[in-house]
C-alpha cells in the first residue's frame, strides 16, 4: 500500500456505532465520576445543546452584532446548535427551556412537544437542527436489547435494602455521623427509571439467552466453553452463569451512539392502512433520543388507520413506554420502556381539527406541550437566511450590499402588524427588532401596567420580568422609551404567523440571481431588485385562484414596494429604507475619520459640562498644557441638537456625571454575566441622548460636502477631486462594484439624499 493511499485510507475512517463495551458492574463503577451516563434522552439533549455553547457577538458579522446584543440584554440565548434556523433564539429558548426541566426530571418528561406554524415559517428546519444534535450523541445501554435499554432500569429489579448496600459499594451514599443517609447519588440517578423490557427480564432468568451463553455440548478437546464450570465428560453440557443463578452481571453495556440510519433516531409520517411504518415501531426505533412525527395530526388519505396509532401515544407521553403488543402481536409481555423526545410537527389547522374531533380533548393538551414557530422577523437573520441559500448555488452575480437588505426588510414587514397600540410607526419598530437602539418615548401608560409575563423565556414579553426593565440598548430603561419587549407586547402572540413565506423569498432570491447572471455586467442593484420583487408579486397576484390570506400577504408587499416618481414625492416603506441606509453609506466614505471627529466632539463636551456643573469656569486643557475657558459655545451647539435650550439644558450638565456612572454600571452588569469583571470604558456612543446630536451634528456638514463633490465634477479644485476619489474608493469597498456604485450614487444625486 502507497504512503498516499494510507493517508488516504485514515481520513476515510469513520467512527464506529459501539464506541466501547463494558461490563455491567464497570458501567455501575463509572457512575459516580460520571453521572451523566444515566442521562434522560431530554439531559442529552441539553447537554450537547450547551456543549456546542452560544454564538459569539464579536466574531458574529457585524450587521447580526446588534440584534445578538438585543438578545443577550435581554437573556434570551443563541444558541450554536440552532445558528442555521435564523431567526429562532425566542422559540429555541422556549424548547430549552422546557428541555431542562424535562431533564429535571419535570413534568415536560411526560409530555410530548408539538411544534406547528405555518407553511415555510422553518418548523421542519427546527426539527432538524435538533436531530442533528443528537445525531453521534453516545447513550449507555445494555448490549443486545432491542429497546436500547438503559441499564438503569434493570437495578430497578433489586430491592431497596440492596441498591442501598449497592450505592455504599460504588462510594455513592453518604452518611452523617449517626450512621444516616443524607445523600443517595444513584438512587436519585434512578428517579426516573422504569422497569425493564421483557427481552431484558427474560435473558436474565435463563429464559432467552444470548448466544454467547445458552448451555451447549463439548465434543471434544480443543472446544472452547464460555460456561463458567467446565468440570465435565465429554458430550456432557455445559452450565453457563444464567442457568446457575440470574444475575446483572452477566449482562454486558455498550456505549452507543445515536444515529438516524441505526437506533436512537427515527421519523414517523401518517399513512393509509397497511402501508408505511407503524407508529408504535417507529417509537421503539427511536427510543433513548429522538422520535420525530412529521405531520404527525394530519390524517387525510390515511383515515382511521391512521388516527388509531395516535393512540398510543397517550401512553408513549405520560406512561413513558409502550405495550409490547403494540409491537409484536404475539407478544404480551407487558410494555416496552421510552426515554425520547417526542416531537411532533403539524400545522394549526390539523391539530385543532384533530382534537376537536376527540370525545376527551383534555387527555391531548395534557400529554403535548405546543411550540408555535413564527417567521423570521428581523431583518439581518432574514439576509442571513438567504446568504445560505445562495451558498450551494453554482455562480453568483455582483450583489449591490443593500440589494438583499431591501427585499428581506419588505419580506419582514409582511410579518409584522402594520399598526400597534402607541402609535408606533413601522419601520421604527423593523429597525428596533433588528437590534438598533432607537430611542422613542412612550405615548402610553399601558405598557407599563400590563403585567410581567410569568413563564419566562416566552410570549410577547420575551425573558420575564428582565425583558420589562431593559431597552433594547441593554441599558437600565426609566420606563420613558419603548423596549423590543414592549414593542413585543404590544404587537401580539400572534405577530410574524402569517407574511411572506421562506419558500417564495428564495425562490425570489434564486430568480434574482440568475437575472444577474444574464446581464452584461452580471451585476443586480438595489433598484432592480425592489422592481423585480414587485414584479414577481404582481404575478402571483394574477394567479387565478389565490387564497384571499395570501392575497392580502401581497398586495401589502406590493404597495411597500412603490416608488416615488420624483423627488417631491414621499416614499413607501421600503424606498425610504433604502434612501436611509444609502445615505449613511455615502456620508461614511465621505468622511472616514468621522469616528474620531466623534470622539473629540464627546469628550471636549464631557469635560466642559463635568467642569461646569461643578461651579467651575475654566478647565485643563492638555493640548496646550494650561488651563483655558469652558467652551460654552461648544456646550451649546451639541444641546441644541439635542434640543435642549435654557435650563433644560443646564439640568443635563448638572445629572451627566450620575446618568454616565449609571450607564457604566448597567454596561458592567452586562458584560460581567458569565465572566469576571472587566474595564469598561464610556465613548460617544454611550448615552443615547448625545450620541444622536453628534450624529446630527457631523451629518449636516458631510452632506454639504457631499452636495459640492456629487453637484459640480467641473468645478472642483484638485484637493476636492483627490476627496471624491478617494471616497468613491471607500464607498466600493462596502462591495459596490461599479455598475452598482454608479446607479446607487445617480440615485442619490437625483433624489438629493443629502438634504
Amino acid at each position: 500500500m502507497s504512503k498516499n493511499s494510507a493517508g488516504l485510507n485514515e481520513l476515510l475512517g469513520l467512527e464506529p456505532l459501539v464506541a466501547e463495551t463494558m461490563s455491567f458492574s464497570d458501567f455501575l463503577g463509572s457512575l459516580k465520576e460520571n453521572p451523566e451516563r444515566a442521562d434522560t434522552a431530554a439531559a442529552l439533549f441539553v447537554r450537547a445543546v450547551k456543549a456546542l455553547g452560544e454564538e459569539d457577538i464579536e466574531t458574529a458579522h457585524p450587521d447580526r452584532q446588534p440584534y445578538l446584543r438585543m438578545l443577550r440584554s435581554m437573556r434570551i440565548p443563541s444558541y450554536k446548535a440552532f445558528a442555521g434556523v435564523r431567526g429562532s433564539q425566542r422559540i429555541v429558548a422556549r424548547l430549552m427551556k422546557r428541555m431542562e426541566r424535562a431533564a429535571g426530571n419535570g413534568n415536560e418528561l411526560e409530555q410530548m412537544v408539538l411544534i406547528f406554524g405555518a407553511p415555510g415559517c422553518g418548523k421542519s428546519f427546527l426539527v432538524d437542527h435538533m436531530i442533528k444534535v443528537l445525531e453521534g450523541q453516545i447513550v449507555y445501554a445494555v448490549a443486545g436489547c432491542p429497546e436500547h435499554e438503559s441499564p438503569m432500569n434493570l437495578l430497578t429489579l433489586l430491592s431497596k435494602e440492596r441498591l442501598t448496600q449497592l450505592s455504599e459499594a460504588l462510594g455513592m451514599l453518604e452518611r452523617n455521623t449517626a450512621g444516616e443517609v443524607v445523600k443517595d447519588k444513584l438512587a436519585d440517578l434512578m428517579k426516573v427509571a422504569q422497569p425493564p423490557c421483557g427481552h431484558c427480564f427474560r435473558t436474565l432468568m435463563g429464559i432467552e439467552h444470548p448466544a454467547e451463553n445458552k448451555p451447549h455440548t463439548c465434543h471434544g478437546e480443543g472446544h472452547a466453553c464460555t460456561g463458567d464450570d467446565h468440570s465435565h465428560g465429554e458430550g456432557e453440557a455445559c452450565q453457563s452463569q444464567t442457568a446457575k443463578s440470574p444475575n446483572l452481571a452477566m449482562l454486558k453495556v455498550e456505549a452507543l451512539r445515536l444515529s438516524s440510519r441505526n437506533a436512537g433516531i427515527s421519523v414517523w409520517t401518517p399513512a393509509a392502512p397497511g402501508m408505511g411504518c407503524s407508529l408504535p415501531l417507529a417509537l421503539r426505533q427511536g427510543n433513548r433520543g429522538i422520535a420525530r412525527l412529521q405531520e404527525a395530526f394530519d390524517a387525510k388519505g390515511a383515515e382511521a388507520g391512521s388516527v388509531s396509532q395516535l393512540q398510543v401515544l397517550l401512553e408513549a407521553t405520560q406512561g413513558r413506554r409502550l405495550p409490547a403488543s403494540s409491537v409484536d402481536c404475539e407478544s404480551a409481555s407487558g410494555f416496552i420502556p421510552l426515554d425520547q423526545l417526542l416531537i411532533a410537527e403539524t400545522n394549526e389547522g390539523a391539530w385543532l381539527r384533530f382534537v376537536k374531533e376527540q370525545e376527551d380533548p383534555g387527555k391531548w393538551h395534557r400529554r403535548g406541550d405546543v411550540l408555535v414557530m413564527d417567521y423570521i422577523t428581523a431583518v439581518c437573520e432574514e439576509v442571513t437566511a438567504y446568504g445560505d441559500f445562495m451558498k450551494q448555488l453554482k455562480a453568483l452575480p455582483t450583489l449591490d450590499p443593500l440589494a438583499l437588505r431591501l427585499i428581506a426588510t419588505t419580506a419582514v414587514a409582511s410579518r409584522m402588524k402594520e399598526d400597534i397600540e402607541g402609535g408606533l410607526k413601522l419601520d421604527q419598530r423593523i429597525r428596533m427588532y433588528n437590534g438598533e437602539p432607537l430611542l422613542i418615548e412612550k405615548k402610553m401608560s399601558s405598557v407599563n401596567a400590563r403585567p410581567t409575563n410569568p413563564w419566562g423565556y416566552g410570549g410577547a414579553a420575551g425573558y420575564g420580568s428582565g425583558a420589562q426593565t431593559k431597552s433594547s440598548s441593554g441599558t437600565e430603561s426609566d420606563d420613558k422609551n419603548y423596549s423590543v419587549a414592549d414593542l413585543w407586547m404590544l404587537a401580539g402572540e400572534d405577530e410574524g404567523r402569517t407574511g411572506l413565506d421562506m419558500s417564495f423569498m428564495l425562490s425570489t432570491v434564486s430568480a434574482l440571481c440568475d437575472l444577474g447572471m444574464s446581464q452584461k455586467h452580471q451585476c443586480v442593484t438595489a433598484l432592480q431588485a425592489m422592481h423585480y420583487m414587485r414584479a414577481r408579486i404582481e404575478r402571483e397576484l394574477s394567479r387565478p385562484g389565490l387564497p384571499d390570506a395570501n392575497r392580502k400577504v401581497f398586495e401589502r408587499a406590493k404597495k411597500y414596494l412603490s416608488m416615488a416618481t420624483s423627488k417631491y414625492s414621499s416614499p413607501e416603506l421600503i424606498e425610504a429604507e433604502y434612501r436611509r441606509l444609502l445615505k449613511a453609506q455615502v456620508l461614511q466614505a465621505f468622511s472616514p475619520d468621522y469616528q474620531a471627529r466623534a470622539e473629540d466632539m464627546f469628550r471636549r463636551y464631557h469635560k466642559h459640562a463635568v467642569a461646569w456643573a461643578k461651579g467651575k469656569d475654566k478647565v485643563f486643557d492638555e493640548r496646550f498644557g494650561r488651563d483655558i475657558n469652558i467652551a460654552l459655545d461648544h456646550l451649546k451647539k451639541i444641546e441644541d441638537a439635542m434640543g435642549k435650550s435654557g435650563e433644560e439644558a443646564a439640568d443635563f450638565r448638572r445629572s451627566l456625571e450620575s446618568e454616565f456612572i449609571e450607564l457604566m454600571r448597567a454596561s458592567a452588569r452586562r458584560e460581567d454575566e458569565d465572566g469576571p469583571q472587566k474595564t469598561v470604558e464610556f465613548t460617544w456612543e454611550t448615552h443615547p441622548d448625545i450620541k444622536r446630536a453628534i450624529k446630527k451634528i457631523l451629518d449636516e456638514e458631510i452632506a454639504t460636502k457631499v452636495e459640492k463633490i456629487l453637484t459640480e465634477e467641473t468645478n472642483l479644485n484638485e484637493e476636492e477631486r483627490k476627496l471624491r476619489s478617494e471616497s468613491i474608493e471607500r464607498f466600493d469597498r462596502f462591495g459596490y462594484s461599479e455598475p452598482c456604485r454608479k446607479a446607487a450614487l445617480a440615485y442619490f444625486k437625483e433624489f438629493e439624499l443629502w438634504k
